[in-house]
């Protein structure tokens, strides 16, 4: 069995509880499903228990607490905060998966992503912010949306990667970067979603299923930022049995699913536990 703590606070609630940090126990065989902010490289074995913290070679991680992220041949160095519970304030894989798939599609000019350059885009539940800016890098005008308690984390990594890389020569002459900018939104929040001014030509999504609370709300966000013209490109991993069966249960009757197939996925991610689609609203 595993123990493990954890900050589950839903992305359609603003703050965070005492009740919303839920002490869980896991078989450790079969490989459990890695849903924890991680805390160390290793894992310790305690008798029957094993208290788990993923290596980073599975995550992706290079310098902890840094992930580096190379797109268009730029170099993002995205930092998570390691003193934090929220969910939202450590680089989850999908985020990851989804960014090295759309650079690659970009690079070979092949695949099934659409076209990013020149696009109004959002993401939701943006965390950290690796997917949106990797996205910008490759053209996309994006808006990074969380809730309040993960705005601090999110508006540093834009901040110092928009410095660093050709994000900082957006709209200008010769640049094909994309313009980044950040806004609270909490998925049901009537006023914010009208303040992000809807509908988006690209929605993205990474690594956002991991209770079943947010299930609903999270669908309800989607549909409420897109139009039938919009793709939204979903990175997802199975995080919460519940959280999963009924996701899958629900979306179809608001989006029509296509899966991307793994041969255009990045040659490190094409044996990952991550799968990408593409939706579009009915």
């Amino acid at each position: 069995m595993k123990m493990m703590k954890k900050n589950r606070t839903s992305r359609n609630s603003p703050t965070p509880t005492v009740s919303s940090f839920l002490l869980r126990l896991e078989v450790v065989n079969p490989k459990p499903v890695d849903r924890r902010k991680p805390k160390s490289n290793s894992e310790l074995q305690i008798s029957n228990f094993s208290i788990f913290a993923p290596d980073s070679r599975i995550m992706g991680y290079t310098e902890w607490p840094v992930v580096e992220l190379t797109v268009n041949g730029e170099k993002l160095r995205i930092e998570q905060d390691n003193s934090s519970f929220e969910v939202g304030t450590s680089v989850w894989r999908g985020s990851l998966v989804l960014v090295r798939w759309l650079d690659r599609c970009v690079r070979e000019k092949t695949g099934s992503a659409p076209e990013l350059q020149g696009k109004r885009g959002i993401e939701v539940g943006a965390g950290c912010g690796a997917a949106g800016l990797g996205a910008a890098l490759l053209g996309l005008n994006v808006l990074l949306t969380d809730i309040q308690a993960v705005m601090g984390a999110l508006k540093r990594n834009v901040k110092r990667n928009v410095a660093a890389t050709a994000l900082a020569n957006a709209g200008k002459g010769g640049c094909s970067a994309g313009k980044v900018k950040t806004a609270q939104l909490s998925w049901g929040n009537a006023k914010q979603t009208a303040a992000v001014k809807p509908p988006f030509e690209i929605v993205i999504a990474a690594d956002v299923v991991y209770v079943d609370s947010i299930v609903m709300p999270l669908i309800n966000c989607l549909s409420d930022v897109s139009d039938a013209q919009t793709s939204i490109l979903l990175a997802y991993q199975l995080r919460d049995p519940d959280a999963d069966a009924l996701f899958w249960r629900l979306l179809p009757d608001f989006f029509s699913i296509q899966k991307v197939d793994r041969s255009e996925f990045d040659p490190e991610d094409q044996n990952a536990e991550t799968d990408i689609f593409i939706l579009k609203k009915k």
